[in-house]
């Protein structure tokens, strides 16, 4: 075998290698585009899912919350309401004990607590 003949082996070789990496880089290419495509849809998803999970514990923990509120403002409007009606009844009583003549007795304690709108 000749040099020349080596040489044209060698090049004819590489030649062919280089065209073979250069098919083999760009089918890969896109299969490895394909994977990541892939990759990425599945962490979204997953990502999706466990702010779905989570968002439906909040609504309900909001639901519950707005609703325990709800029954606390009923509560606080009834004592309200007691309280008023108890009010108006001690300031009766205090004017009939008055007119009874007994007036030893010390001004009435506040129903309310200090700096509320009621006092």
């Amino acid at each position: 075998m000749s040099v020349e003949i080596i040489i044209q082996l060698l090049v004819a070789t590489g030649a062919a290698s280089v065209v073979g990496a250069v098919v083999n880089g760009y089918l890969n290419r896109r299969k490895l585009g394909a994977e990541a495509t892939q990759i990425i849809t599945q962490a979204a998803s997953g990502v999706v899912e466990r702010l779905e999970v989570e968002n439906a514990r909040l609504s309900t923990r909001v639901t519950h919350l707005e609703e325990a509120m709800a029954r606390q403002r009923v509560d606080v409007e009834n004592h309200r309401m007691v309280l008023q009606l108890h009010a108006a009844w001690d300031h009766m009583a205090m004017k009939h004990l008055i007119i009874a003549g007994d007036t030893g007795l010390p001004e009435a304690p506040p129903l309310y607590p200090p700096n509320t709108k009621e006092n």
